[in-house]
């Protein structure tokens, strides 16, 4: 056969387009008897280049072929969880760079591998226009280190303009943009269900704005500086009109309930819908009250899902064998959180450990993590602007490291259990003496 023409398949699909040399080649469609369908080009028979196809269960994709499989940059849409994949595929899996958004609003923005999210790009990624000096400039999307996403318009390497930026979370703002701030006409949701739309000026609410509760309550005037200018509406909580930042913790282990479960909502496969492997969807719930809905793999937890412990703890993250296993984040009921790596079911690698906001002491960590303790090297800051800097055995300051005080003094030395033992002690005036550290006091070796 050669140039258009249709043939019923001898498993029953039906094709209609382009011939040649007897086979699928150039534009065409391939229906198939279950209901499923593909649009787009063909190469020596087999689906190569831009196409579309769209699965009996309702699941479809969008973007580049190779070889019958999705390779290359598409959108995959999820018919049973909702949520919109976009992004780089290889060999028919999410492979490489993007951002999976869940229909409440989160994302997971950064590295993939075979299906399984990795966490964020360590050094970022940037895909779009670039100005002669190399900076971004013009349409563009950036997937940020911390897991964030942009997408939208550039000037000079600055975000400038209309444009998205998506929080891992689910936080949204959607509006204008100057030298990297929100400023002009935009619109903040939070995952609590509260928004505000209207004016902004340098980052924060400025101008004639509404302000819409999760309970329906609204407010809308007039904004100065980040606050309402109504007396009515001051009692907005103020950390509800900026980006909300983590706090920090404790070291509290990770609690892993492998409990048996009872397998229900099962779906469809999730991936590639269309071969036989074990990649499926499903909610969980296990005779003591915890809850997991997400991807599973032989009945197990495998890939990415949300696990809601009944005494309040959420893990959302990727899994592994039916173990917290890769990126993910752990959330207390007191508003301690830890965002990092995790491996076998513990904080291991890479990690923040957060307080939450209603704690008066203790301190947060940036670091290192060894089965659920902090050990290696990372940063400890306090609520009274102290901090720490270096290494760390156990939860305990430990090696070199430098202690910084809130007065600006700053100890660069040995240290152990927690204890300076010798250094250097900077000033805030910039004098410098040597000594050692007795009961926490330093003693200079040449006291003025």
């Amino acid at each position: 056969m050669h140039g258009k023409g249709t043939l019923v398949l001898a498993n029953g699909a039906q094709y209609t387009g382009q011939w040649k040399a007897n086979m699928m080649h150039g534009k065409g469609e391939l229906r198939w008897p279950d209901g499923a369908f593909y649009n787009g080009e063909f190469v020596d028979g087999s689906k190569e280049g831009e196409g579309s196809l769209r699965y009996n269960n309702g699941t479809n994709y969008s973007g580049q072929f190779h070889s019958d499989k999705f390779h290359g940059t598409g959108l995959m849409r999820f018919k049973h969880s909702g949520a919109v994949y976009s992004g780089q595929f290889t060999e028919g899996a999410l492979t490489g760079v993007g951002v999976l958004e869940y229909p409440d609003g989160r994302i997971s923005a950064g590295v993939w591998e075979a299906g399984k999210y990795q966490g964020p790009p360590p050094h970022g990624y940037y895909e779009g226009e670039r100005n002669g000096l190399g900076q971004r400039e013009g349409q563009g999307i950036e997937i940020f280190p911390n897991g964030c996403s942009f997408q939208g318009t550039w000037r000079a390497g600055l975000i400038h303009g209309h444009g998205t930026y998506r929080w891992p979370n689910g936080q949204v703002y959607e509006g204008m943009f100057a030298a990297g701030r929100y400023h002009g006409e935009g619109t903040m949701r939070w995952p609590c269900g509260e928004s505000y739309s209207g004016e902004f000026k340098d980052g924060e609410q400025h101008g004639y704005g509404t302000y819409t509760w999760a309970a329906g309550r609204v407010y809308s005037g007039e904004w100065l500086d980040g606050r309402p200018c109504d007396e009515e509406a001051a009692a907005i909580p103020r950390e509800a009109m900026r980006p909300r930042r983590s706090r920090r913790p404790r070291s509290k282990p990770v609690k892993a309930c492998l409990l048996s479960a009872k397998l229900i909502d099962r779906t469809d496969d999730v991936y590639v819908p269309d071969d036989d492997d074990t990649h499926s969807w499903a909610r969980m719930e296990f005779g003591n009250g915890d809850v997991y809905e997400g991807e599973t793999q032989d009945g197990k937890r495998h890939g990415h899902g949300i696990y809601k412990l009944a005494n309040g703890e959420v893990y959302d993250g990727s899994w592994a064998d039916d173990r917290m296993d890769g990126f993910g984040e752990y959330r207390w009921p007191d508003g301690q959180a830890y965002s990092g790596d995790h491996r076998a079911g513990a904080m291991h690698g890479k990690g923040r450990l957060t307080l939450g906001p209603a704690a008066t002491d203790g301190c947060d960590y940036d670091g290192d993590f060894c089965d659920n303790l902090m050990t290696g090297r990372g940063v400890l800051r306090w609520r009274d602007g102290s901090s720490y800097r270096g290494g760390i055995v156990n939860g305990a300051m430990q090696g070199m490291g430098a202690y910084t005080w809130a007065n600006g003094n700053v100890f660069n030395g040995e240290f152990e259990a927690d204890a300076g033992l010798r250094g250097v002690m900077t000033y805030a005036d910039g004098q410098t003496r040597e000594g050692r550290c007795v009961d926490n006091q330093f003693i200079p070796n040449d006291p003025l």
